[in-house]
């Protein structure tokens, strides 16, 4: 098994795999692969943890990283990471492929000098990795309900003490709003499939 960066001519298969992981996980089709596809043209990404899971000379999983920033009351912009999408061939899903994934990825960024990662996932799932309520570091979304402890909005310190305290407002990438009528575009690219709705679904 090897983790690496993922390679320019690789880019059309991990997207192509993003969207066998998610076609109607979280909606009827998907838009992940999108979103992949355009923040490699966005400056946001972070090349060295745009990575690929190789295993046998196959391409299992893939995840990329972004930059993001807080702003603090008590420290101004505070610069942070976010990961996602995070996709693992669905045929190998449930084999630890994502753990190790995220575990050699998170120390690679903790290597390159980044202070802390935010992410939106399942507590159940991202506790094992260290990550936390971003509202008991008094984080949110800008305009969210701060009433709301949202345990689903997940924070992770790579450099001790980095997170500032008092109340910090995080305004997502621009980079994870998706154009319908683009995602239209982009999915003719690739092989028709049946969007479904489905129990649990978000949208």
């Amino acid at each position: 098994m090897t983790i690496r960066p993922t390679r320019p001519d690789e880019y059309p298969a991990t997207e192509s795999l993003t969207r066998d992981a998610f076609w109607n996980k979280y909606q009827p089709g998907c838009d992940e692969h999108l979103i992949l596809h355009n923040f490699r043209r966005d400056p946001a990404l972070v090349p060295e943890l745009d990575c690929v899971l190789e295993d046998g000379g196959e391409l299992i999983a893939h995840i990329m990283y972004c930059r993001a920033h807080l702003d603090s009351e008590r420290a101004g912009r505070v610069p942070v990471l976010m990961f996602g999408p995070i996709s693992v061939r669905p045929d190998r899903q449930h084999q630890g492929y994502g753990s190790a994934l995220i575990n050699e990825t998170l120390s690679l960024a903790s290597a390159l000098g980044h202070g802390a990662v935010l992410i939106t996932g399942s507590p159940a799932y991202y506790a094992r990795f260290g990550f936390e309520s971003c509202s008991r570091h008094g984080i949110y979304y800008l305009n969210a309900d701060r009433s709301d402890p949202a345990d689903y909005f997940m924070c992770r310190e790579l450099r001790p003490n980095y997170l500032p305290g008092g109340l910090s407002l995080f305004v997502e990438p621009a980079g994870y709003t998706v154009d319908s009528a683009e995602l239209e575009r982009f999915e003719m690219l690739f092989p028709p499939r049946r969007k479904e709705r489905r129990p649990g679904q978000l949208r």
